[in-house]
């Protein structure tokens, strides 16, 4: 029982790490799916930079591009990523915009625009929360 445990625990972290890949290493990376929830993340996450400067991008709408229910798509990306859907994409969201402010010169709520963001407070806070740090003063450390 302890073992299967371990192994569990062991492929997750597997998983979770894969998922925190920044996008340049994904596109530097050649990621060779290994089992069927690798491809179904990889989907969601081509579908989700298809999407990303849309605030109006819902759930429904990622359920119809996947073609699997909305509790379908809640459970299995809860699974393989410990985070709802609505979080998990927010978190791509945001990877996005660190890259942004480390390689554009667009002023803050410009790359908030970009991808997805309609209300820049609530950009400002998740981006805080996710990094410990403002977009602000992210863009003051890149810079330096």
């Amino acid at each position: 029982m302890l073992i299967g445990f371990l192994f569990y625990f062991l492929i997750r972290k597997r998983r979770r790490s894969k998922i925190a890949l920044s996008e340049a290493d994904i596109n530097t990376i050649s990621i060779i799916p290994e089992a069927k929830e690798d491809e179904f993340l990889i989907k969601l996450k081509i579908i989700v930079d298809e999407k990303m400067n849309d605030s109006s991008f819902s759930m429904f709408q990622l359920c119809r591009a996947i073609g699997i229910s909305r509790a379908q798509v809640y459970r299995k990306v809860k699974k393989l990523t410990g985070k709802s859907p609505s979080l998990y994409i927010r978190s791509l969201r945001l990877q996005k915009v660190k890259t942004l402010l480390m390689g554009t010169d667009l002023n803050i709520s410009e790359i908030g625009y970009e991808v997805g963001f309609k209300d820049l407070s609530y950009f400002s806070r998740s981006f805080t929360e996710e990094y410990g740090t403002p977009p602000s003063e992210m863009r003051k450390r890149t810079n330096v």
